[in-house]
């Protein structure tokens, strides 16, 4: 269920909690205990991680200044409810709104405490549902390292089909994975 950090639903034991501005700044800033405050979560040790910390939040915060309106087309906190305790387990992002084409690009970081335990396969779930449910996408793609099999074989569970190899300058080897709307997850067009 996606929320936002005024009005977090308690549906289920995961939810998706917008970043806001206050939140990206706190985060950038290593600010925890604020960014705990603020987003109503216990922050685990291991937050943030390396790529949030050094890609994902710059991008975000720069994407936020060039475009105030884009944030839902940003990132996403993922939070796990148990026990009644909130705490943070990742993020899952959307790489900015849909192109000419009508795509987007995910991404997701899962802290190493919550790996193989669904969290990623909810979490992408959740945000296939909201961005089928926009008029404007009309498929959701996702890189993974050419290693990365789990999350390769998350995507196929998800229905996502591979398309083929991108080299990035940065991490190397790439595949690029596609899904389009399905019953499971319908357009907003249908």
């Amino acid at each position: 269920m996606l929320g936002n950090v005024n009005n977090q639903p308690e549906t289920g034991w995961l939810r998706l909690v917008p970043f806001t501005a206050q939140l990206l700044e706190l985060a950038a800033a290593d600010d925890r205990p604020g960014f705990g405050r603020v987003a109503g979560v216990r922050i685990p040790e291991s937050w943030p991680p390396h790529g949030v910390r050094f890609h994902q939040l710059p991008l975000q915060l720069d994407a936020l200044r060039q475009d105030p309106e884009g944030l839902p087309w940003h990132g996403r906190l993922i939070v796990v409810a148990a026990n009644g305790v909130r705490t943070l387990a990742g993020v899952i992002n959307l790489k900015g709104p849909p192109d000419e084409h009508g795509r987007v690009e995910i991404g997701y970081e899962v802290l190493p405490e919550f790996r193989r335990r669904g969290v990623a396969s909810a979490a992408a779930r959740e945000l296939l549902a909201w961005c089928f449910g926009q008029a404007r996408v009309s498929a959701v793609r996702a890189r993974t390292l050419n290693g990365n099999t789990v999350s390769q074989h998350m995507l196929k569970r998800l229905g996502f089909a591979r398309i083929g190899p991108e080299r990035d300058p940065e991490l190397g080897e790439m595949v690029v994975w596609e899904i389009r709307p399905t019953p499971s997850f319908p357009s907003a067009k249908s």
